[in-house]
């Protein structure tokens, strides 16, 4: 009998989705509006000069790009800054550490509804900086 019930219980959960080491076997169902693809990137550096493009590709019919950043600076400067198809500047943000040695804040949280389709740039471009920086962009 417990034999039995452990069974169907073990069916069950296959059924409803679920494994026996606790990790869902069921499929994501992305409705149309969601996000299908995303790229993440984290930078930590150290006294760095550097200049650096991604390229990503906005599909026809993608409704929206949402894109979030956060940087901190001990030192130097630093500018993040997307770029549509059309090489017009979508949006981005710039800091500086002060001289003094304050630190440099910089976060954005954006979103582009009905994005031109093509090939889209974000360039993140770092002067003497010490720091970190943490990039998501869906779409």
């Amino acid at each position: 009998m417990k034999k039995l019930i452990l069974s169907l219980l073990f069916i069950t959960g296959i059924l409803y989705g679920y494994s026996q080491d606790g990790v869902s076997n069921k499929k994501a169902f992305i409705r149309p509006h969601e996000a299908t693809n995303t790229m993440d990137i984290s930078m930590t550096f150290t006294n760095c000069d550097s200049s650096r493009t991604n390229t990503f590709k906005v599909e026809s019919g993608v409704e929206r790009i949402s894109i979030s950043a956060k940087s901190k600076l001990s030192k130097g400067d630093m500018s993040f800054v997307i770029i549509d198809p059309e090489g017009k500047r979508e949006t981005g943000f710039q800091i500086s550490a002060g001289s003094d040695g304050t630190p440099g804040n910089g976060q954005l949280t954006h979103e582009i509804k009905q994005p031109i389709p093509g090939s889209w740039k974000l360039e993140i471009k770092v002067n003497k900086g010490t720091g970190n920086s943490t990039y998501k962009i869906r779409y």
